[in-house]
């Protein structure tokens, strides 16, 4: 049989423990055998040789000296950045506080006296100028008085007018004619009545009497004839009442006789001679003229009335609601026709020109912000020039901080600012540099090292050399501040040591190191 053994190899030679196997083959084969191992083993001896070459040439490159030691540690060391350390005495911190847009003045406006609203001029979000009508009040009951008023005092000019001017003949003659007649009255009440008085009255009364006989007999017959029903009631009724009106008239001209004949009685010459003095007085007012006294209190009068008229006008203008300064209409309260009371809101005016800003810090920054101090704020990421105008007096009871007034001066390049650009309400920001009077090092925050019970570290350069490196030592630091890649620390440091500023994640306290090449 022609076979070959699988774990046996061309080129291994016998064993022992391998029993002697012969093996026919034919002679094709084993020529291809040979030749295969003729090519494995020139590749084999091409290797070893240039292995050998390439040997001798390296070792005919190297230098023929040794290897000083310490040189051969320093390769071994870890290489690491240093910073010389720089004290400083103090150090700005910026903080950041917030507040909100803080219109310069937000009214809820109402007229100053009741009544009807007749119009509402303004809606909601309309932008007004200072003086512009918002308003108006039912005014016709104001116009009534005041027209009035008008008449009241042209009635009081014409009085005056006439008063200093003096009075007319026609005046002057009817008060003579007065007086005259009064004192013709009086003189015959003095010298008593005239012999042809007296008879005319007695005259008088004997006509009166007769007729009274006349209606007193009448009445008796009609009595008969109402007696026997020849008449009926209202016929004598009619003959009595003739008898007393008669009978009445007898006893007013008896009266009038009797007084005449005893003369006229002295209260009531008093009364005539009353009269009398009183148009004596008259007459001699009109020929001297109105009394200065007279004519200031017309005077007066007239002054009265202006008062009066000017607290219409007053009342007048009251009925026509005015906006106080150029703003935006926030919100209406009420709507036409509806009944207002005195200061009762009607709408709700912002004004936005001119605006502040509101800003809460604490109370121990208030003693280094100063009144007029120029300012930068943001708003909606835009910076904002302002001026420090005052600070309130009272602590917020919220927040606890004291609120800064800023008054907004410009809006970048655009000047003065208008009602587009900020509106109340708006968050703005305020960053602060504030300078801190310590003492410390600054550093870069890769040189902290943590270390025990919350406290940091740095590292620095000890005792050594380039050449055999230096000595890492620990030193406890505490961070004053921090300022983005940067620290602020103080610890057991007098200023001369070298800071390892980079790979303190590699190193220990003891580790011998080497300044890296920068």
């Amino acid at each position: 049989m022609n076979r070959l053994m699988p774990d046996s190899h061309p080129l291994s030679p016998p064993t022992s423990e391998d029993p002697l196997k012969i093996t026919v083959t034919s002679s094709e084969p084993q020529k291809h055998s040979q030749r295969r191992f003729q090519g494995v083993r020139r590749w084999y001896l091409g290797g070893l040789l240039l292995l050998g070459v390439g040997y001798g040439i390296g070792s005919m490159r190297q230098p023929t000296q040794p290897i000083a030691p310490s040189v051969a540690e320093n390769e071994h060391l870890l290489p690491v950045e240093i910073d010389q350390l720089v004290q400083v005495n103090a150090y700005q911190q910026s903080r950041t506080y917030t507040g909100e847009i803080v219109a310069q003045n937000t009214s809820d406006l109402g007229f100053e006296r009741g009544g009807t609203m007749t119009q509402l001029l303004v809606t909601e979000g309309q932008w007004v100028n200072q003086g512009t009508p918002l308003a108006r009040l039912d005014d016709r009951q104001l116009i009534a008085q005041k027209q009035d008023l008008l008449a009241q005092k042209q009635q009081a000019l014409a009085q005056l007018k006439e008063m200093e001017a003096g009075s007319r003949a026609e005046t002057i003659a009817a008060a003579q004619a007065n007086l005259a007649q009064a004192k013709a009255q009086l003189q015959e009440m003095e010298v008593g009545h005239r012999a042809e008085t007296i008879a005319a009255a007695q005259a008088r009364l004997k006509t009166l009497q007769a007729q009274l006989a006349l209606a007193r007999s009448k009445q008796e017959r009609r009595q008969n004839l109402y007696t026997q029903g020849a008449i009926s009631r209202e016929q004598f009724d009619e003959v009595v009442t003739d008898m007393d009106s008669q009978q009445a008239r007898v006893n007013e001209a008896q009266s009038q006789l009797d007084e005449l004949l005893a003369g006229t009685r002295p209260e009531i010459l008093t009364q005539q001679r009353a009269r009398v003095k009183q148009a004596q007085s008259q007459l001699d007012e009109l020929l001297a003229g109105t009394r200065r006294e007279v004519i200031e209190a017309q005077k007066a009068a007239i002054k009265q009335l202006d008062s009066r008229l000017a607290s219409i006008e007053l009342d007048l203008e009251k009925t026509v609601l005015k906006a106080p300064f150029s703003g935006k209409i926030q919100k209406r309260y009420l709507d036409q026709g509806t009944a207002v009371q005195a200061g009762q809101g009607v709408v709700r005016l912002v004004q936005l020109d001119g605006v502040k800003a509101h800003i809460g810090v604490p109370t121990s920054l208030t003693s280094e912000i100063k009144m007029g101090q120029s300012q930068t704020l943001q708003i909606d990421q835009k910076s904002y020039s302002a001026t420090v105008k005052a600070i309130l007096p009272e602590l917020d009871a919220a927040s606890r901080t004291v609120t800064v007034v800023f008054q907004v001066k410009g809006a970048g390049s655009t000047g003065e600012i208008t009602s587009p650009l900020l509106t109340t309400g708006q968050i703005v920001t305020w960053q602060w540099q504030q300078n801190i009077n310590t003492s410390g090092y600054w550093l870069p925050s890769t040189a902290l090292v943590k270390g025990i019970r919350g406290l940091w570290s740095i590292y620095v350069l000890g005792d050594g050399n380039a050449s055999q490196g230096f000595v890492v030592e620990r030193r406890d630091v505490e961070v004053l501040y921090t300022d983005g890649e940067r620290v602020l620390v103080r610890g057991t440091l007098d200023g001369t040591e070298k800071v390892i500023t980079n790979g303190t994640n590699r190193i220990i306290s003891g580790q011998r190191v080497k300044i890296s090449k920068q």
